[in-house]
């Protein structure tokens, strides 16, 4: 007899800069995270849905390779121009995870852009696409509201309101520990 599963989608979103001291508490949260959902979900295979940007989502791509979990690239741009974003090390992740990633796509527009930057636009779509497709969302965020329209505020809020109140996502997890003080981004 064949078993078939559902695939479990896991969003990312997170801040750009994430401080140098946060990094290690980071990847054990995330690491931590994505093997409880592993031990919980045996016979699902587990997917990240992941935009690579540089902070956050950087950190949380090594954490799934380091786990076999694969990598779907959701990216804003096409990856060229995506590519003008990054510098140094941060380039070179990218173009390292891009090219182990299982699959990779340009992100489709699913909102008027309504006189926003095109480049914040499509940053924006980027987050809306992770928070339309994932099942559980990873937000590496402070808890704080953003201004741009298109960061991990956004996304986290994206998320939240197409997930019905009962369901708890890692998101808010996270972010209910850092609003208490207790995650490594919490104010000192």
């Amino acid at each position: 007899m064949q078993t078939h599963s559902i695939p479990i989608t896991v969003g990312v979103t997170g801040h750009r800069s994430i401080p140098k001291e946060a990094e290690e508490a980071l990847t054990a949260a995330v690491t931590n995270e994505l093997e409880r959902l592993m031990k919980r979900c045996p016979h699902s295979r587990i997917v990240m849905l992941n935009s690579l940007a540089e902070g956050g989502d950087q950190l949380c791509a090594r954490a799934a390779q380091a786990l076999s979990i694969p990598l779907i690239a959701a990216l804003p741009l096409e990856r060229e121009e995506y590519e003008k974003d990054f510098k140094g090390d941060a380039k070179e992740a990218f173009c390292t995870l891009y090219d182990r990633a299982e699959a990779c796509l340009v992100v489709p527009q699913a909102e008027a852009q309504n006189g926003m930057d095109a480049r914040d636009f499509a940053y924006r779509q980027a987050g809306v696409y992770v928070a339309s497709h994932a099942h559980v969302l990873l937000a590496l965020w402070d808890g704080e509201e953003g201004t741009s329209g298109c960061g991990a505020a956004e996304t986290v809020r994206f998320m939240t309101d197409r997930v019905c109140d009962p369901c708890v996502c890692a998101a808010r997890r996270l972010w209910r520990r850092t609003k208490r003080g207790r995650g490594p981004l919490s104010r000192r």
